[in-house]
């Protein structure tokens, strides 16, 4: 499998953190046999995935769902045969392009059958699909015009879309960045920060983002523990738990079970399977994402846009927009 990302149209900044594109090595007629999955963990974010068959009895065939916010980690499959192209939308980016509340899609899979604003996405990408299915020659290579043509279509939609949406909500983005940040406040402190008080933050990020103030602290904690925790800095994991914000190891312990189902240890072990999104941490946390270890034999460093060349890494990391 390749996996890469490639940062939005700017006229998206605001609304999306990243698009990106899974490809397989190799289109098979069937299935291969079951493989180690990948752990993705919950970020904030939802994303809207478009899968295109790329099986000989439907070849050309796709199906979008889009992926709530979740509040606990997902095994995915890794010997998926089908082509993924997807947005990830920053938290508090998709409700108001969507025009749907945030915490009705939280923890959930909806197929665009399920959502009317996205009935009209399978159509407008039929024919990237249907291309990126049967390649001509010199785009089988992951990454290449055809999967590319796919992302392309998908943005364009996005940029319809977006022309007439209000725009993400600039206290919920300030909101969101603050917990993602380095230093993170209280959330009682964050309402008072924004004018809010603490039950109005409370609907408002449940709302536009999909998950409480707590529960989105909690989910910007464990992407920094795994970003740090992967990086193997001398100090040991006591100090580690400290630094990160839990009270004690014994705190990050049971975070890490509750919210990834894995230890310490494991995340330290496992950098090539679980995916913090860097892009979302504050740089003086976890430092450049090309310092990370990268998912996946196939990921790409750079950071292009969709049909474009390398493109310049966006200087608002620790933001949400705004």
């Amino acid at each position: 499998m390749s996996y890469r990302e490639f940062v939005p149209d700017p006229r998206l900044g605001r609304l999306v953190d990243r698009l990106w594109l899974r490809t397989p090595d190799e289109p098979t007629a069937s299935a291969g046999a079951p493989g180690r999955g990948h752990l993705i963990l919950p970020d904030g974010c939802i994303d809207v995935i478009v899968r295109v068959e790329l099986r000989a009895s439907r070849v050309g065939s796709a199906a979008v769902k889009l992926v709530g916010a979740m509040s606990r980690a997902a095994e995915v499959p890794s010997d998926d045969t089908g082509l993924l192209a997807a947005v990830r939308f920053r938290p508090g980016g998709a409700a108001p392009l969507l025009g749907v509340p945030a915490a009705s899609l939280t923890d959930q899979a909806l197929g665009a059958e399920q959502l009317a604003c996205l009935r009209a996405l399978p159509s407008a990408l039929a024919q990237s699909c249907e291309r990126a299915a049967h390649p001509r020659p010199g785009d089988h290579a992951p990454g290449a015009a055809a999967p590319r043509q796919v992302l392309a279509a998908l943005e364009r939609w996005l940029l319809g879309r977006a022309a007439a949406s209000p725009g993400p909500d600039p206290l919920v983005a300030h909101a969101v960045a603050r917990l993602f940040g380095a230093a993170p406040p209280h959330t009682d402190a964050l309402a008072r920060e924004v004018g809010f008080s603490r039950q109005h933050l409370r609907r408002r990020l449940l709302d536009q983002v999909g998950l409480a103030p707590k529960e989105l602290a909690r989910v910007a904690r464990l992407q920094r523990a795994v970003a740090r925790l992967q990086r193997q800095r001398a100090g040991g994991l006591a100090a580690a738990a400290l630094e990160l914000g839990f009270f004690d190891q014994a705190h990050m312990a049971r975070e890490l079970r509750l919210l990834a189902g894995l230890t310490a240890h494991a995340v330290t072990a496992s950098a090539g399977s679980i995916f913090p999104i860097h892009s979302l941490l504050a740089e003086a946390d976890c430092g450049h994402e090309e310092a990370h270890p990268q998912p996946d034999r196939g990921r790409h460093r750079d950071l292009p846009g969709v049909l474009g060349g390398p493109a310049r890494l966006r200087q608002d990391r620790g933001g949400a927009g705004g």
